[in-house]
């Protein structure tokens, strides 16, 4: 006779990886949270100024004067 092979059936390996998968899991969700935050933060600030009405009016005031002296 042969020599005996352990066979891992597919309960098995789950229950070996729980664990680990839990602890990556959590571990990536830890380091997103400053990505998320910086993220969301550069984005209210760029929507921020992006719609502000006096920003809107001093570009249209510049691209105004810069026309006027290309004019000339």
């Amino acid at each position: 006779t042969g020599p005996a092979v352990n066979v891992m059936y597919p309960k098995d390996m789950e229950e070996a990886c729980q664990q680990p998968v839990i602890i990556m899991n959590t571990v990536s969700m830890l380091a997103m949270v400053p990505v998320q935050a910086i993220g969301m933060f550069v984005c209210f600030s760029k929507f921020a100024t992006m719609f502000d009405p006096s920003k809107i009016q001093a570009k249209k005031r510049y691209a105004q004067r810069l026309k006027k002296l290309n004019q000339r």
